[in-house]
Formats: C-alpha cells, sequence, structure tokens
C-alpha cells in the first residue's frame, strides 16, 4: 500500500470514530482534543521555525564577522607593505605632535 493511500485510509477510519463519538455523545471532549492536538501542531510548528530562522541568522553572522576580519587583516597588512616601503606620508599624517 502507497503511503499516500495509507494516510487517506487512516484520515477516514479517524473520521469515522469521529462521528461515531459523536453519535455517542462525547462531542465536547472530541473538540477538546481536537483543539488541544491542533494548539499542540502550531507551538511545533513555531517552535521548529524559530529554530531554523536562529540557525540560519547564527550562519549569516559568523560570514558576515569572517568578511570583516579578512578586511581587517587586508588593510593591517597594507599599512605593514607601506611602512616597509618606506613610505613616510603615511606615518607622517599618524604622528603625534
Amino acid at each position: 500500500m502507497s503511503p499516500k493511500r495509507r494516510l487517506a485510509t487512516r484520515a477516514a477510519a479517524f473520521l469515522r470514530y469521529l462521528s461515531e463519538s459523536m453519535i455517542r455523545g462525547r462531542t465536547i471532549w472530541i473538540v477538546a482534543e481536537i483543539a488541544l492536538f491542533l494548539c499542540g501542531v502550531t507551538l511545533l510548528a513555531i517552535y521548529g521555525g524559530s529554530r531554523l530562522y536562529s540557525r540560519f541568522q547564527a550562519k549569516s553572522a559568523i560570514a558576515k564577522f569572517e568578511a570583516l576580519n579578512e578586511a581587517y587583516s587586508r588593510t593591517i597588512s597594507s599599512l605593514a607593505v607601506v611602512s616597509a616601503l618606506g613610505l613616510t606620508t603615511l606615518r607622517r599624517s599618524f604622528a603625534v605632535r
């Protein structure tokens, strides 16, 4: 039996159970069970979504940090090259008077 057919069979069985329960007078309990089940599934979906969102945000924050770190290290290395070449214009502009 295919998964779709199995799901349809289970859904039909659940609906049959609901209709039989309503006939027996347990309507309030069934409605309460369904409401609580839907609330639980909704809360799980919200929790899972927030976990995924925080995971993606953390990855993007790490990528931004690495880009900033790389830019900083390139700036430092270019300053080292300027000072190694003896270009004093940069050194004079940073000199303390």
